[in-house]
């Protein structure tokens, strides 16, 4: 917003003010299922660094600092967030996404997990099949594909195309 206060003389004193203006949810995610009864309606999503991430509380970008790599989040530990939410959450052995299909059976390079935390309690269900296939990384750096996973009590499947995200980093 520009700003001016009234002249003196010939000259106008303007000051600009600047509008931070944070990320949105990405541009669209489906995900059909559930898993131990649990659906996620998604409402923020997101990829960077090694994950994908779709979850039902209504974040931006800055919120997704929660995110590490799946297989650091157990049932019963100390949870993530202070405010209830149900998360797929997908994560590659590397440091980023890769634009593929890959299975997440087995030793993979691609985990994905349901991340639920229920007042204060973290609950984490790991997929046992299915596959993620990243089909385009595009220039406006969305990320665009679908997913078919099975968990021992539920799938999920979908399809999406979400944007990038700083806060999702490598490591952790």
């Amino acid at each position: 917003m520009l700003r001016c206060a009234k002249p003196t003389g010939r000259m106008w004193l303007c000051g600009l003010a600047f509008t931070t203006i944070g990320c949105s949810g990405g541009t669209f995610a489906e995900v059909k299922g559930s898993v131990e009864g649990l659906k996620i309606n998604a409402n923020a999503y997101f990829f960077g660094g090694p994950s994908i991430v779709f979850t039902d509380h209504e974040s931006e970008c800055l919120d997704m600092s929660w995110v590490k790599r799946g297989s650091s989040f157990e049932s019963g530990a100390e949870a993530p967030t202070d405010y209830n939410q149900n998360a797929l959450l997908f994560t590659y052995a590397d440091d980023s996404v890769v634009a593929e299909n890959i299975s997440v059976a087995g030793e993979s390079l691609v985990t994905a997990h349901v991340i639920s935390v229920q007042g204060g309690s973290l609950a984490v269900y790991e997929a046992v099949d299915g596959y993620i296939d990243v089909t385009e990384i595009s220039k406006k750096d969305h990320a665009i594909g679908e997913f078919d996973l099975t968990f021992e009590n539920g799938s999920l499947s979908g399809s999406f195309e979400v944007e990038s995200c700083n806060n999702l980093k490598a490591g952790g």
